[in-house]
């Protein structure tokens, strides 16, 4: 398993639970491979406007890896979502992220999709589980054609109302097509949305494409009360392989969080 660290993209200038800062990319990229990590997730927030060439270059210069591209800003800074209540708003959040797809595409790696889903509401036309489930398969069929695939990300409420275990997202899987989508697990809304995190682990299996590395109430990795151990030990019962990022409060600041983070991930990733 590798570390990535996430960082907004240029075209974002939010705060996020990452190193952020439109004008501050290039050094951002360098102080997270400093730390020690493998790769970035880039957060991006209109891949229209990015340069994917000087990203690559940048992360290349730092012998970091693309990681995932994640689609936060959209909703931190645009307050998009793809069930957003407006109709021309659902269509710009569309549009957004199918251009972050065809950045995740050029980067070759997934598209990770969590709160920008949005709430759903049965009784508003646009805003229903059948309609999101819609979306959510139109993207994957253009991610699967532009060779990037689509990670869906199950969330605790009550920061979101839909979609809130493992379970829930493979049923949602099962109804866009096997195979079309991956799943995204984060130890900060498994400890509150599952019953066993470990359990869930085991249950995303294979299916699971990414990880997000979190403490109760995002404290950075190690500051907290989860079991860092006990989710790298099921990670490799699952025979997972991939990056582990970090979505974390930035507490004290990006950086502290940063090096915590990474010291006890890569302590116990040694075992």
């Amino acid at each position: 398993m590798k570390l990535c660290y996430p960082v907004a993209t240029p075209d974002s200038n939010v705060p996020l639970m990452a190193f952020w800062g439109g004008n501050r990319f290039e050094e951002n990229v360098k102080i997270i491979k400093e730390i020690g990590y493998d790769g970035a997730e880039l957060l991006v927030r209109d891949g229209r406007q990015l340069d994917i060439e000087y990203i690559k270059t940048v992360l290349e210069n730092n012998g970091l890896q693309a990681a995932a591209v994640g689609s936060s800003p959209i909703f931190t800074q645009d307050k998009l979502t793809l069930s957003h209540k407006d109709r021309e708003k659902r269509k710009a959040a569309f549009q957004l992220a199918k251009a972050g797809i065809d950045v995740a595409a050029a980067l070759k790696v997934p598209y990770c999709i969590g709160k920008f889903r949005g709430n759903i509401d049965e009784n508003t036309d646009g805003m229903t589980m059948r309609q999101l489930t819609e979306i959510l398969r139109e993207l994957a069929l253009y991610g699967e054609e532009k060779g990037a695939e689509l990670l869906l990300e199950p969330q605790s409420a009550p920061g979101i109302n839909n979609l809130h275990t493992v379970e829930d997202v493979l049923q949602i899987e099962k109804e866009i097509g096997a195979g079309r989508m991956g799943i995204l697990l984060d130890m900060f809304h498994m400890d509150i949305g599952e019953a066993s995190m470990y359990a869930a682990v085991v249950k995303a299996g294979k299916k699971a494409r990414f990880i997000h590395a979190s403490e109760n109430e995002r404290l950075a990795v190690g500051a907290g009360r989860l079991s860092v151990k006990d989710m790298i030990e099921m990670l490799r019962v699952t025979g997972y392989e991939g990056f582990i990022s970090v979505e974390v409060a930035q507490k004290p600041d990006s950086l502290k969080a940063a090096r915590l983070s990474f010291e006890t991930l890569s302590y116990w990733l040694r075992k």
